[in-house]
């Protein structure tokens, strides 16, 4: 059983269409803002059964609450209502890691986009994990949250290989949607300025993931 949040209309309505599956695999859509975590709970309770552990995914979202204070008190109310053996999983945008480049990506966004993106240090993630025992590694960066290595495994190079050609996929996958947001922009008034912000948002993710790539390669051969 799986349940789905978010708050797009579109995808909401994408979602009535699609989410039929059956109950055994049964998924759901919730159609709801995460500061309201009580009509969560009440709309997930007609497909989770909450006496059994669940698992709560909650990535790349708390982000959206700028108040710390308030999102802390949010994963809390989440999780007081799973039970023992249940599991959180998250990630959260920091400028401790990505340097400038990730520093930018979020000043484009946040100058451009609703809602702002709130960055957060290590310590204040490590609030919302306070009251769960960790899994090793632990809180640490994405590509550091990974099995340890079998032990004929050489180590390093064989990670940086895969996580480039991970990197070349997503950018393989990112090409069309910005070729199709280039044609679209080129339909719209003002559109030189519809390109320019296209074109810049494309060389930001690529900067962000070339970062990412050198992050990926010094944490796996520190030499």
């Amino acid at each position: 059983m799986h349940v789905e949040l978010g708050d797009d209309p579109l995808v909401l309505a994408h979602a009535r269409a699609l989410l039929t599956s059956a109950p055994p695999g049964v998924t759901a859509y919730v159609d709801a803002d995460l500061r309201d975590p009580a009509a969560i709970l009440r709309a997930a309770a007609g497909t989770l059964d909450f006496t059994e552990p669940v698992a709560l995914v909650l990535l790349g979202i708390l982000n959206f609450i700028d108040d710390t204070d308030e999102a802390v008190a949010v994963v809390d109310q989440l999780l007081d209502a799973v039970p023992a053996g249940s599991y959180l999983a998250l990630t959260h945008p920091t400028l401790e890691l990505g340097g400038e480049a990730n520093t930018e990506a979020m000043r484009f966004w946040n100058q451009r986009a609703r809602p702002p993106i709130t960055a957060r240090s290590g310590a204040e993630v490590a609030r919302f994990l306070e009251r769960v025992e960790l899994v090793p590694p632990g809180l640490v960066s994405c590509t550091a949250w990974r099995p340890d290595p079998a032990p004929d495994d050489a180590g390093g190079p064989a990670e940086v290989l895969a996580a480039k050609a991970a990197l070349r996929d997503e950018i393989d996958a990112a090409r069309p949607l910005l070729e199709a947001a280039v044609e679209r922009a080129a339909t719209l008034p003002h559109r030189e300025r519809y390109l320019r912000l296209v074109h810049r948002l494309g060389s930001l993710l690529l900067d962000a993931h070339a970062q990412w790539l050198d992050e990926v390669e010094r944490e796996l051969d520190p030499s």
